[in-house]
C-alpha cells in the first residue's frame, strides 16, 4: 500500500515520492471461507466435491491470515522485507493447495492476490513533533539564527477495494525564529520575523488501472503566515497528476506533472519523477525512498528498534513561503525559506503497530532566506551556515 505526497526542493523543483507504508497499514479484514467458497462455486460452476475441497483450502487460508495478524501484533513480523516474505509464503501455499483441489482451468481462475491479507477499512495516524535548530551565522552578515518548530499531523488511508486508494493529510505547526542582528535581511531592525503559524491539507486518490499500473491525483493547500497577518493572505495551493508502474513489491517508478502556486510569484509547473523503493540490504536493513522517509538507509537490530540515516523529506525540508504582517521592514511581504536537512534517527516502537517514539540529530546542510515585498520584488536574501538540530516525536497508529 502506498502513501503518496509532494515536496519541493530548495531551488523550487518539485519531486514527488510515493512511500510504501509497509506494516503500518496492514491488518486483517473479516474473512469468511464458506461464503468465499460459495461465491467461487457459483462463478466457476464448481461441482459439490470441488466446492468442498475449495472450502477446506480457504479455511486453511483463514488460519494463516489470523496467524499473520497475530505475528504483526506481537512484533514478530517487522519491516517490509519480513512482511513480503510472509505474504509470499502464504501465496505459494495457497497456489499449491488450489492446484491440488481444483482442475487447472478452475484453479487458475481463482485470483490469489484478492484472497491474501490486505489493508484495513481505515488506517489513521497521529504524529506530534518538536524540532530545534541551534544558532548559526549568516554567510554575508553578522546575524545569527535559531528556530524552534512544534506541530502535529494526522493521516487517513482508506482502501476502497479493487486497487483504489484514498488518502487525506492535515497538519499544523508553529515556528519561533530567534534572529540576532540579521541586518542583511532586515536593514531596519535585524529581526524580520519572530513567530509564524502554518497549516496544510491534502487529499488524493490512487486508482489501479491494471495489475501493475496505477494513477495518482493529489491536491493540496498550505497556509503560512507571521503572527498577526491575515491567515488567507498566506494561502498557496498545488497538486500532482501522474502514473506509476509497479515492477515488484519493492520498486515502483513513474512520472507526473506538479503545479504549485507561490506567494507573489509565478506558479511552478514542472515534470516530476514518482518513486517508491524499499530495497532489502541483508536480513535487518533496507534502503527506503519515499515520503516522509526521504532517502534513508534503515537498520533494525531488534524488532522494536529502528536506526536510520539519510535525507528527510518532511519537517524542515523544502520551500516555505510565509506572509509577513504589516508592521515590519516589508509590510505584507513574503519571506521564503529553503532548507535541506540530513538526519540520524532512532525509532522505538514499545507497542507494535500502535505507538512509536522517535528522535535524533540533524544537520541543515543548506538554508537560504529571502524577503520580497508585497508585489514580489526581491528585497534581501542571505544564506545560513550549516546548523545542528535536535528533534523528538511520537506517532500513534490505529
Amino acid at each position: 500500500m502506498s502513501r503518496p505526497s509532494l515536496s519541493w526542493s530548495g531551488a523550487g523543483v518539485a519531486v514527488a515520492l510515493v512511500l510504501a507504508s509497509g506494516l503500518g497499514a496492514l491488518a486483517q479484514a473479516a474473512f469468511d471461507p464458506a461464503r468465499r467458497a460459495e461465491e467461487y462455486a457459483y462463478e466457476l460452476e464448481l461441482r459439490d466435491e470441488e466446492t468442498t475441497a475449495l472450502t477446506e483450502v480457504l479455511r486453511w487460508l483463514g488460519r494463516e491470515r489470523q496467524a499473520m495478524a497475530q505475528k504483526i501484533r506481537d512484533g514478530e513480523i517487522t519491516g517490509r522485507p519480513a512482511l513480503i516474505a510472509e505474504r509470499q509464503r502464504i501465496a505459494e501455499g495457497l497456489t499449491a493447495r488450489l492446484a491440488a483441489a481444483l482442475p487447472p482451468d478452475k484453479a487458475s481462475a481463482v485470483v490469489v492476490d484478492d484472497l491474501l491479507p490486505s489493508g484495513p477499512p481505515l488506517s489513521w495516524v497521529l504524529e506530534l513533533e518538536a524540532r530545534h535548530t541551534f544558532k548559526q551565522g549568516f554567510e554575508e552578515g553578522p546575524g545569527r539564527l535559531s528556530t524552534t518548530r512544534t506541530g502535529f499531523s494526522t493521516r487517513l488511508l482508506l482502501p476502497l477495494g479493487k486497487g483504489r486508494l484514498v488518502f487525506f493529510r492535515l497538519g499544523a505547526h508553529r515556528t519561533r525564529y530567534v534572529m540576532e542582528n540579521a541586518f542583511e535581511l532586515d536593514p531596519l531592525s535585524g529581526d524580520p520575523l519572530e513567530i509564524a503559524w502554518g497549516g496544510s491539507i491534502s487529499l488524493g486518490v490512487q486508482p489501479s488501472l491494471t495489475e501493475r499500473i496505477s494513477a495518482l491525483v493529489v491536491g493540496s493547500a498550505r497556509i503560512n503566515v507571521e503572527d498577526g497577518a491575515e491567515a488567507f493572505d498566506g494561502l498557496t495551493g498545488g497538486g500532482v497528476v501522474g502514473g506509476l508502474y509497479r515492477f515488484n513489491e519493492q520498486v515502483s517508478l513513474g512520472v507526473g506533472v506538479s503545479i504549485r502556486t507561490q506567494l507573489e510569484d509565478r506558479a511552478q509547473i514542472v515534470p516530476i519523477p514518482l518513486v517508491q523503493l524499499n530495497l532489502p540490504v541483508g536480513e535487518t536493513s533496507e534502503i527506503r525512498v519515499g515520503f516522509p522517509d526521504g532517502i534513508r538507509l534503515v537498520h533494525r537490530p531488534i524488532p522494536s528498534l529502528e536506526l536510520s540515516a539519510g535525507l528527510g523529506f518532511d519537517g524542515a525540508f523544502g520551500t516555505t513561503d510565509t506572509r509577513l504582517d504589516e508592521r515590519g521592514f516589508a509590510p505584507g511581504g513574503v519571506m521564503r525559506t529553503r532548507a535541506v536537512p540530513l538526519e540520524l534517527r532512532a525509532q522505538w516502537t514499545p507497542v507494535p503497530r500502535r505507538l512509536t517514539i522517535y528522535g535524533g540529530v540533524g544537520l541543515v546542510v543548506y538554508q537560504k532566506l529571502e524577503i520580497d515585498d508585497r508585489s514580489g520584488r526581491g528585497l534581501t536574501d542571505d544564506r545560513v551556515d550549516p546548523a545542528l538540530s535536535l528533534f523528538l516525536g511520537a506517532r500513534l497508529s490505529l
